[in-house]
């Protein structure tokens, strides 16, 4: 992601495609969007267990890290995304895992 990638850089681009699309979709600006419950928690299958939510939010975090670096923003079919949004949804997961619910309870992970 940062041009060093040589002959290996067409690899590259197709898992920032992917991630790209994946970080959109969580926040609901894809073109396959992830559900989402009443309270604002992402979730895929309606059984869904917490590693999902923890491993996008990890995810978020990362990447807004790297855009901030990069200077870039996230381009998703619905506009784009600044570092600062990523980093507010991926904040807003783990709060509400941590009780910023509407039961204002927390969730075991793991």
């Amino acid at each position: 992601m940062q041009g060093n990638a040589g002959t290996h850089s067409p690899v590259f681009e197709k898992y920032q495609e992917k991630a790209e699309n994946f970080m959109c979709a969580c926040l609901g600006k894809g073109n396959q969007n992830i559900h989402k419950s009443p309270g604002g928690l992402i979730f895929r299958q309606r059984w869904n267990n917490m590693q999902f939510v923890t491993s996008a939010s990890f995810l978020a975090t990362v990447y807004s890290d790297y855009l901030a670096s990069a200077r870039k923003t996230l381009k998703c079919s619905s506009g784009s995304v600044s570092p600062t949004e990523l980093l507010a949804f991926a904040k807003s997961q783990v709060d509400y895992l941590l009780g910023d619910n509407p039961r204002a309870t927390s969730y075991m992970v793991g």
